[in-house]
């Protein structure tokens, strides 16, 4: 599997970085806060 993509987390709090090897990255990228700003870790 070949991607480079974000890929939401079960809960719906944090987005996930789809590796090109197709694994997860350990921490979310960014997240979507409840007012729609997007905050980064």
């Amino acid at each position: 599997m070949v991607s480079n993509a974000f890929i939401q987390s079960a809960d719906g709090t944090g987005w996930y970085y789809l590796k090109p090897d197709g694994t997860l990255a350990d921490k979310p990228d960014f997240t979507v806060e409840p007012e729609g700003l997007i905050t980064v870790k």
